[in-house]
C-alpha cells in the first residue's frame, strides 16, 4: 500500500492525470503489475476521448478501482491558506504551496 499526500493543480483532470496516467508517477510505480496494466489500459482511451467529462469519468475509475484494491490512499490537499500581515497585498497561493512574489505589494495605508 502507498499514502500520498499530494498538493494539487487547480485543474482536476490535470491533477488525475499527472498522478494516475503518467507512467512515471508514483502512484503508477508503486503499483503491482496487474494493476499498472489495468492502468495503462484505462489510460490508453484518454488522448482519443475529446469529452472532458468523459476523461474524468475515466480517471475517476481508475481512481476507483486502485482504492477498492487498496494499492494506495489518495490524500489530496485541494484548498491551501497562508497567514501574513493585514498590510500586505495580492497574496495569492499556487496549487503547489508557492506565493508568487511577483505581485505581492506592501498598501502603506495600513
Amino acid at each position: 500500500m502507498y499514502l500520498l499526500e499530494q498538493p494539487v493543480h487547480e485543474d482536476a483532470e490535470w491533477t488525475l492525470l499527472a498522478l494516475l496516467a503518467n507512467a512515471n508517477s508514483p502512484v503508477r510505480r508503486c503499483l503491482p503489475p496487474e494493476l499498472r496494466e489495468m492502468a495503462s489500459r484505462l489510460c490508453a482511451a484518454l488522448p482519443g476521448e475529446p469529452s472532458r467529462t468523459r476523461r474524468l469519468a475515466l480517471l475517476g475509475q481508475l481512481e476507483e478501482a486502485l482504492l477498492q484494491e487498496r494499492a494506495v490512499i489518495l490524500w489530496y490537499r485541494w484548498q491551501q491558506s497562508a497567514s501574513y500581515p493585514p498590510g500586505l497585498r495580492d497574496v495569492s497561493i499556487s496549487s503547489l504551496g508557492w506565493v508568487d512574489y511577483r505581485k505581492l505589494w506592501f498598501d502603506s495605508r495600513r
